[in-house]
């Protein structure tokens, strides 16, 4: 967290953007190479019966999802704080006398709300659509208004070259963020809501 400038921000976002873009690129042109037009969003349920290769990729992604709910938890219980004390205007002093509590009631709520989720959402591949619609904004759309706002703030204003082209790249970052996020949202949907050949939920991965 030191450090913290445009230089290093534009190089964070430009290495973040093209691991993601590489290991997408090549899990897509895999994916398509194998499967053709028959591959599915999600990759491994395209293999049927699954290999043990196929199988122990399950059981990593699990493995990273068991490894990383902690984090994530963490994350949003801090920033549900933030918003609980804001809405309430507490200070400080205020909020410290009960924090055991409100800590203990948000992580109860989520983790509820977490198991709610995977009891009666029917597949995975249903919020995996929404995690790849929300991706296109965690990548595109968020840093570009970061760098909107480095533009019009950060940057003086005799720097007009400078500060015009970082508006236009923030705008077209936050444009093909936008874009990307209604197009697999609305796919998503149109899929869900349409009816299938082979149901989702009725697609096995391990057997």
């Amino acid at each position: 967290m030191k450090g913290r400038n445009t230089k290093n921000f534009a190089k964070t976002v430009l290495v973040a953007i093209s691991i993601c873009l590489f290991a997408y690129s090549v899990s897509a042109t895999l994916g398509y190479y194998t499967f053709g037009d028959a591959v599915k969003q999600d990759i491994l349920l395209s293999y049927q019966p699954p290999p043990v290769d196929v199988v122990v990729g399950v059981l990593m992604v699990a493995a990273k999802t068991y490894t990383t709910y902690p984090i994530l938890l963490f994350c949003g219980r801090v920033e549900v704080e933030k918003l609980w004390k804001y809405a309430w205007k507490l200070s400080e002093e205020t909020a410290a006398k009960r924090e055991f509590v409100r800590r203990c009631v948000i992580a109860t709520v989520w983790f509820i709300a977490t198991l709610l989720i995977a009891l009666y959402v029917p597949a995975i591949a249903i919020v995996i659509d929404v995690l790849g619609a929300l991706a296109a904004l965690f990548i595109f759309f968020f840093p570009g208004m970061c760098l909107m706002k480095i533009a019009m703030d950060y940057i003086p204003a005799v720097h007009t070259f400078k500060r015009r082209f970082l508006a236009v790249a923030a705008t077209l970052f936050m444009i093909i963020g936008s874009f990307l996020f209604g197009l697999v949202i609305v796919q998503s949907i149109m899929d869900d809501v349409a009816p299938a050949a082979t149901p989702i939920s009725n697609v096995t991965i391990c057997t």
